[in-house]
Protein backbone atom coordinates (compact mmCIF):
# COMPACT_ATOMS: atom_id res chain seq x y z
CA UNK A 1 0.00 0.00 0.00
CA UNK A 2 2.83 2.40 0.82
CA UNK A 3 4.15 1.49 -2.54
CA UNK A 4 0.55 2.55 -4.33
CA UNK A 5 0.84 5.54 -2.48
CA UNK A 6 4.16 6.37 -3.33
CA UNK A 7 3.61 5.67 -7.55
CA UNK A 8 0.68 7.73 -6.99
CA UNK A 9 2.22 10.56 -5.30
CA UNK A 10 5.23 10.40 -8.22
CA UNK A 11 2.62 10.22 -10.24
CA UNK A 12 0.94 13.38 -9.69
CA UNK A 13 4.23 15.04 -9.26
CA UNK A 14 4.96 14.23 -12.45
CA UNK A 15 1.44 15.29 -14.26
CA UNK A 16 1.34 18.20 -11.98
CA UNK A 17 4.92 18.97 -13.25
CA UNK A 18 3.82 18.77 -16.85
CA UNK A 19 1.06 20.59 -16.33
CA UNK A 20 2.54 23.38 -14.88
CA UNK A 21 5.24 23.17 -17.66
CA UNK A 22 2.46 23.50 -20.23
CA UNK A 23 0.72 26.33 -18.65
CA UNK A 24 3.95 28.07 -17.91
CA UNK A 25 4.82 27.97 -21.48
CA UNK A 26 1.07 29.39 -21.97
CA UNK A 27 2.18 31.98 -19.56
CA UNK A 28 5.63 33.09 -20.66
CA UNK A 29 4.36 34.08 -24.30
CA UNK A 30 1.50 36.14 -21.78
CA UNK A 31 3.99 37.80 -19.79
CA UNK A 32 6.71 38.33 -23.04
CA UNK A 33 3.50 40.34 -24.85
CA UNK A 34 2.98 42.24 -21.68
CA UNK A 35 6.68 42.89 -21.23
CA UNK A 36 6.43 44.34 -25.09
CA UNK A 37 3.35 46.33 -24.76
CA UNK A 38 5.00 47.93 -22.20
CA UNK A 39 8.28 48.90 -23.66
CA UNK A 40 6.38 49.71 -26.88
CA UNK A 41 4.16 52.17 -24.51
CA UNK A 42 7.38 53.47 -22.75
CA UNK A 43 8.89 54.38 -26.48
CA UNK A 44 6.10 55.86 -27.39
CA UNK A 45 5.94 57.63 -24.08
CA UNK A 46 9.65 59.50 -24.72
CA UNK A 47 8.87 59.94 -28.54
CA UNK A 48 5.79 62.14 -27.26
CA UNK A 49 7.94 63.61 -24.05
CA UNK A 50 11.02 64.12 -26.84
CA UNK A 51 7.99 65.89 -28.93
CA UNK A 52 7.07 68.28 -26.74
CA UNK A 53 10.83 68.83 -25.48
CA UNK A 54 11.25 69.84 -28.98
CA UNK A 55 8.07 72.14 -29.51
CA UNK A 56 9.01 73.84 -26.20
CA UNK A 57 12.59 74.77 -27.50
CA UNK A 58 11.40 75.88 -30.32
CA UNK A 59 9.16 78.26 -28.63
CA UNK A 60 11.65 79.45 -26.32
CA UNK A 61 13.90 80.10 -29.56
CA UNK A 62 10.86 82.25 -30.78
CA UNK A 63 10.07 84.05 -27.95
CA UNK A 64 13.89 84.46 -27.37
CA UNK A 65 14.05 86.14 -30.85
CA UNK A 66 10.97 88.34 -30.91
CA UNK A 67 12.58 89.30 -27.31
CA UNK A 68 15.73 90.52 -29.22
CA UNK A 69 14.24 92.26 -31.91
CA UNK A 70 12.05 93.93 -29.32
CA UNK A 71 15.01 95.06 -27.55
CA UNK A 72 16.69 95.98 -31.24
CA UNK A 73 13.48 98.04 -32.16
CA UNK A 74 13.63 99.76 -29.00
CA UNK A 75 17.50 100.85 -28.77
CA UNK A 76 16.53 102.10 -32.41
CA UNK A 77 13.37 104.56 -31.53
CA UNK A 78 15.98 105.52 -28.93
CA UNK A 79 18.31 106.04 -31.06
CA UNK A 80 16.13 108.03 -33.49
CA UNK A 81 14.85 109.91 -30.59
CA UNK A 82 18.42 111.37 -29.42
CA UNK A 83 19.06 112.59 -32.73
CA UNK A 84 16.37 114.13 -33.68
CA UNK A 85 16.78 116.21 -30.32
CA UNK A 86 20.41 117.19 -30.79
CA UNK A 87 20.21 117.61 -34.31
CA UNK A 88 17.61 120.11 -33.35
CA UNK A 89 19.92 121.39 -30.51
CA UNK A 90 22.93 121.62 -33.19
CA UNK A 91 20.53 123.63 -35.11
CA UNK A 92 19.94 126.12 -31.86
CA UNK A 93 23.30 126.56 -31.96
CA UNK A 94 23.86 127.77 -35.25
CA UNK A 95 21.20 129.89 -34.87
CA UNK A 96 22.67 131.56 -31.98
CA UNK A 97 25.80 131.47 -33.96
CA UNK A 98 24.53 133.19 -36.76
CA UNK A 99 23.44 136.19 -33.93
CA UNK A 100 26.69 136.59 -32.34
CA UNK A 101 28.81 136.72 -36.04
CA UNK A 102 25.70 139.72 -36.59
CA UNK A 103 26.84 141.32 -32.90
CA UNK A 104 30.58 140.82 -33.96
CA UNK A 105 29.98 142.30 -37.49
CA UNK A 106 27.89 145.06 -35.76
CA UNK A 107 31.13 145.81 -33.12
CA UNK A 108 33.51 145.91 -35.87
CA UNK A 109 31.88 148.11 -37.77
CA UNK A 110 31.94 150.52 -35.05
CA UNK A 111 35.40 149.60 -34.22
CA UNK A 112 35.76 147.51 -31.38
CA UNK A 113 37.79 144.76 -31.03
CA UNK A 114 36.38 141.74 -32.09
CA UNK A 115 39.88 138.83 -33.01
CA UNK A 116 38.88 137.08 -29.97
CA UNK A 117 35.05 136.71 -30.61
CA UNK A 118 35.90 135.91 -33.94
CA UNK A 119 38.04 132.77 -32.65
CA UNK A 120 35.70 131.93 -30.27
CA UNK A 121 33.06 132.05 -32.59
CA UNK A 122 35.27 130.29 -35.53
CA UNK A 123 35.85 127.51 -32.56
CA UNK A 124 32.37 127.02 -32.59
CA UNK A 125 32.00 126.77 -36.14
CA UNK A 126 34.46 124.02 -36.25
CA UNK A 127 32.71 122.36 -33.63
CA UNK A 128 29.35 122.55 -34.87
CA UNK A 129 30.67 120.45 -38.06
CA UNK A 130 32.40 118.09 -36.20
CA UNK A 131 29.22 117.01 -34.08
CA UNK A 132 26.88 117.18 -37.39
CA UNK A 133 29.11 114.60 -38.09
CA UNK A 134 29.00 112.84 -34.85
CA UNK A 135 25.13 112.80 -35.07
CA UNK A 136 25.24 111.28 -38.83
CA UNK A 137 27.41 108.64 -37.19
CA UNK A 138 25.40 107.62 -34.02
CA UNK A 139 21.98 108.01 -36.36
CA UNK A 140 23.70 104.81 -37.93
CA UNK A 141 25.51 103.02 -35.12
CA UNK A 142 24.53 99.27 -35.36
CA UNK A 143 22.47 97.85 -33.04
CA UNK A 144 22.74 94.12 -34.31
CA UNK A 145 24.13 92.74 -31.01
CA UNK A 146 21.58 90.50 -29.03
CA UNK A 147 22.26 91.36 -25.51
CA UNK A 148 19.99 94.82 -24.85
CA UNK A 149 22.81 95.75 -22.12
CA UNK A 150 25.70 96.14 -25.29
CA UNK A 151 23.11 98.07 -27.86
CA UNK A 152 22.35 100.46 -24.94
CA UNK A 153 25.83 100.84 -23.82
CA UNK A 154 26.88 102.07 -27.40
CA UNK A 155 24.34 104.48 -27.58
CA UNK A 156 25.09 105.73 -24.41
CA UNK A 157 29.08 106.14 -25.08
CA UNK A 158 27.82 107.73 -29.09
CA UNK A 159 25.73 110.02 -27.21
CA UNK A 160 27.91 110.58 -24.32
CA UNK A 161 30.74 111.95 -27.22
CA UNK A 162 28.36 114.43 -29.25
CA UNK A 163 27.25 115.80 -25.97
CA UNK A 164 30.78 116.94 -24.49
CA UNK A 165 30.95 118.49 -28.18
CA UNK A 166 28.02 120.43 -27.79
CA UNK A 167 28.88 121.02 -24.31
CA UNK A 168 32.31 122.88 -25.84
CA UNK A 169 30.20 124.60 -28.39
CA UNK A 170 28.55 126.13 -25.41
CA UNK A 171 31.45 127.72 -23.98
CA UNK A 172 32.88 128.63 -27.01
CA UNK A 173 29.69 131.03 -27.44
CA UNK A 174 29.48 131.85 -24.48
CA UNK A 175 32.92 132.56 -24.18
CA UNK A 176 32.17 135.01 -27.73
CA UNK A 177 29.47 137.00 -26.10
CA UNK A 178 31.57 137.73 -23.02
CA UNK A 179 34.60 138.79 -24.95
CA UNK A 180 31.68 141.01 -26.57
CA UNK A 181 30.05 142.64 -23.83
CA UNK A 182 33.15 143.92 -22.46
CA UNK A 183 34.51 145.11 -25.80
CA UNK A 184 30.55 146.82 -26.40
CA UNK A 185 31.17 147.86 -23.01
CA UNK A 186 34.38 149.37 -23.08
CA UNK A 187 33.08 151.05 -26.31
CA UNK A 188 30.38 152.37 -25.12
CA UNK A 189 31.92 153.86 -21.97
CA UNK A 190 31.67 157.32 -20.97
CA UNK A 191 35.57 157.80 -20.82
CA UNK A 192 35.99 157.09 -25.27
CA UNK A 193 33.33 159.46 -25.73
CA UNK A 194 35.30 162.92 -24.60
Amino acid sequence: MKKQYLFAFLFLTLAITAVSSVFASDLRPGREQIRLDLEARWAEADARREALRAEIEAKRASSTAKRIEFQQDIARRKVAYVTRVMLATIERLEKILARIESRIDKVQARGGETTESKKFAADAKVNLSAVRAKVGTFASIDLSSDKAAENFERIRVAAAEAREIIRTIHENLMMAVRSLRSVEVEADSPGDAE
